[in-house]
């Protein structure tokens, strides 16, 4: 087995020779007095028993701390070292001076440095055996984080290279390859950018916690940004900030970030930073806010477009920068899967609003019309197929059918043909196996409900019969289907269309949108509100069925019609995070839940309701009011 030596023995230095040690590797960590080195032993003592308690390690802590050696003096240390790995503070003459020390001993080991920031040409600038140096880039904290970038540099062997990456993959870590030695490498670039637009965010007034809330609950990051800073500590955080712009990489300086470290307000350790601490390391209470008022593309845009930088010049690979973002940073969904289910079309355009030019790969897959998961290429190549229907366009989007009401000179109305295209789309969603089904219009309209002039011109009772066939065929379609179904309301809902809505299982609306059971204002009257809708809503709703009037979407959400309400520009936002969240529920839970769902949603009255409707629709009263609809 390898002998490592560790130099430095603070957070980072601590928790990678916890790691060597727990996978029974010999270690001899180093530091320049004792008293720094026991409060390193006690601390890999608790890390290594926290684990062992929560069953992670099999053997005992007591066997595993043997493996550690500690020292004040490196002079002490025989040559026979396979590995030397440097954790000291981003300092880049203290770092040179080590290597340099190191290559005048250890010539025969492979030098690491730990280094989140600095070039490794840099360190190893007067080293002579410069192929035997690298960079070992761990996260913070390694013992949870089984993840390293191995960073070559200019000079590193082949043979180095793969002896770094076994025996990082002998300690049970993943491993991405930073292929051009560049500042911050792939994580901390691509983090960075975020790192700096969101303090650029709150120094331009927006709220904090309306920012880690939208990074919790719709990104659904393992921690809000800020929260994530006082985790790091702002002192550190500013001091990678400060190396990385020193080397060119274009962040700013933030005033908010130094008001605070000269506050003394350091983040979690401190007790305080941009959140309070009860004690030390608890969490900060970043509520679920209303989440809608910050677009997630305005906050990690610049992290897209970096990422993309970093790809399209082979500094790594799409896989190795999605494995940093998920496993060095929790997100659940690698980044370059977020900008595919965002839309990179909109990424492109949040860009561009942001005065940022777009990465020229990420411009030449907009230019070729690859969006992502809505076209079925992007950064990835995603399940795609499209139908188009009388009216109605149906589309598998990975896990889920999108189907768009597409009559748009007819305000998105629906005749026996429409009606018809879209029990067929239900069928179609089952036959796909999707997660979920979303619904929305084309234009300016969600949909308007039945198509008017083909209703005015029922001549017969059983020509009326057979019209509201159609229409009863595909509501009970919705009724009965098993799959969640979600309304993306994006602008006019009258009428049947509005009527829809009571039937869906999430109502998202756009806030320009504009909702009403308008069928007294032709004298016929609304047979799913009347019933579905007293049953679920109450008396609230009763008003809005005699008179027609138009329901705002705020008050419609109070009535319980809409569930989300959300600016104009994020609908197509929240229907992504949405297709996220199912995607994440078991097929059989949702279908089961499902179920019982659909039976609530049932009314007897509504058959009575439906053959009034059928009378109604032959009585002199209806036939004028539609014909001064139509008229207008």
């Amino acid at each position: 087995m390898a002998k490592i030596m560790v130099i430095g023995a603070g957070t980072m230095g601590s928790g990678i020779a916890t790691v060597f040690a727990m996978n029974n590797y010999e270690v001899t960590l180093v530091d320049v007095n004792n008293e720094i080195l026991n409060r390193a032993l006690n601390k890999i003592k608790w890390s290594m028993e926290s684990l062992y308690k929560r069953g992670k390690l099999k053997t005992k802590p007591e066997k595993l701390l043997e493996n550690i050696h500690t020292d004040t003096d490196i002079q002490n240390i025989k040559e026979d070292m396979d590995l030397i790995i440097e954790a000291v503070v981003e300092d880049s003459k203290l770092k040179r001076n080590i290597f340099n020390y190191l290559d005048s001993r250890f010539d025969r080991s492979i030098l690491a440095t730990n280094t989140s920031s600095i070039p490794i040409d840099e360190i190893s600038k007067d080293v002579k055996g410069k192929e035997r140096v690298v960079g070992m880039h761990f996260f913070n904290p390694p013992t949870l984080i089984n993840l390293v970038e191995i960073i070559p540099s200019s000079y590193t062997s082949k043979d180095t290279i793969e002896k770094v990456r076994g025996i990082s993959k002998s300690i049970g870590m993943e491993t991405i390859l930073v292929k051009k030695d560049i500042p911050g490498f792939v994580v901390n670039r691509i983090n960075l950018k975020i790192f700096d637009n969101v303090l650029s965010m709150a120094e331009e007034g927006i709220n904090i916690s309306e920012i880690d809330s939208v990074a919790r609950y719709r990104l659904m990051l393992p921690m809000g940004f800020f929260e994530l800073f006082d985790f790091i500590g702002l002192d550190v955080l500013k001091n990678v900030m400060d190396e990385i712009r020193s080397r060119g990489f274009e962040i700013s300086e933030h005033r908010i970030l130094n008001d605070l470290i000269n506050k003394g307000k350091l983040g979690m350790k401190s007790g305080e930073g941009f959140y309070k601490y009860e004690r030390s390391y608890s969490r900060a209470r970043i509520k679920r806010r209303d989440i809608f008022t910050i677009d997630p593309l305005k906050i990690i845009s610049p992290g897209i477009n970096e990422a993309s930088y970093i790809i399209s010049n082979g500094i790594a690979t799409i896989e190795d920068v999605e494995k940093g973002q998920k496993i060095g940073m929790g997100y659940s969904n690698g980044i370059l899967e977020l900008a595919d289910g965002y839309g990179l079309d909109e990424v492109v355009k949040t860009l561009n609003s942001m005065g940022l030019k777009p990465d020229k790969m990420l411009q030449n897959l907009v230019d070729e019309g690859k969006y992502g998961i809505k076209s079925g290429y992007g950064f990835y190549q995603w399940a795609y197929k499209r139908k188009e229907m009388y009216g109605l366009i149906y589309e598998k989007r990975s896990n889920h059918a999108y189907i768009t009401i597409n009559r748009p000179d007819k305000m998105n109305s629906l005749n026996k043909k429409t009606w018809d295209s879209l029990r067929s789309s239900m069928e179609m969603a089952i036959e796909d196996n999707v997660k979920c089904i979303f619904i929305t219009g084309e234009g300016r309209a969600f949909c308007t409900g039945d198509d008017i002039n083909e209703m005015y011109s029922l001549s017969s009772m059983d020509e009326s019969k057979e019209f509201f066939k159609h229409v009863e065929d595909a509501f009970n379609s919705l009724l009965n289907i098993e799959i969640p179904v979600i309304a993306l309301v994006n602008g006019y809902a009258y009428g049947g269309g509005a009527e829809m809505l009571l039937i869906f299982d999430l109502v998202i609306s756009s806030e320009n949108a504009e909702i009403a059971f308008s069928e007294s204002k032709i004298g016929a009257l609304p047979p799913i509100a009347t019933t579905v809708g007293l049953n679920t809503i109450g008396r609230k709703i009763v008003r809005f069925t005699l008179t027609g009037e138009a329901i705002d979407p705020i008050d419609a959400r109070e009535m319980g019609i809409v569930d989300i309400v959300v600016p104009d520009n994020q609908l197509q936002r929240a229907y992504y995070e949405y297709s996220r969240i199912f995607d994440n529920i078991q097929e059989d839970t949702l279908r089961n839940i499902k179920k019982i769902i659909n039976l609530g949603k049932k009314s007897e009255n509504t058959r009575i309701s439906l053959d009034e409707l059928i009378k109604i629709s032959m009585e002199e009263s209806f036939k004028e009011g539609s014909r001064r609809f139509i008229e207008k």
